[in-house]
Formats: structure tokens, C-alpha cells, sequence
């Protein structure tokens, strides 16, 4: 067979929607399974920012969408 299907995981491919639509930061609870994504988006250069809350990630999230040029996702 000439084509070749390739495994991946679920972190692979949320990194890679992420990097589809421009998403340069990400916010977050940090944890597993959490850490793994992270470790997979700052690889790819997204940056991780974490908190012990997901209220105050949330928060951080929708208040990067006032500030110039920066997008992010909680």
C-alpha cells in the first residue's frame, strides 16, 4: 500500500486546531491531562499560560481579547 495512515493522539491534533487558527496563547488549569497538551502547544510555539483556578484562566482568556494583537484560548 502506497498510502499510509500515521497514528496520532488527541493532544497532536488540538495543538495543531489551535496553530490553524492563529492561536498564539493558551490558558489553563494546570494538570494532567492538561501538562501533556501544554508540553505539545509550547513545543509547536504556543505559549501555556496556567493558573490554579479555571475561573481565573477563563478570566485571562476573555481579557487577552482587548489587548492588541494577542489571542488566546482557555
Amino acid at each position: 500500500m502506497s498510502d499510509q495512515l500515521q497514528m496520532t493522539d488527541g493532544m497532536h491534533i488540538i495543538v495543531e486546531a489551535l496553530k490553524q487558527n492563529d492561536i498564539d496563547t493558551i490558558y489553563g488549569v494546570v494538570g494532567i491531562p492538561v501538562t501533556d497538551m501544554a508540553r505539545h502547544a509550547q513545543a509547536e510555539g504556543i505559549r501555556y499560560i496556567g493558573f490554579r483556578h479555571e475561573q481565573s484562566a477563563g478570566y485571562a482568556a476573555a481579557a487577552s481579547v482587548f489587548l492588541p494583537k494577542n489571542r488566546g484560548s482557555a
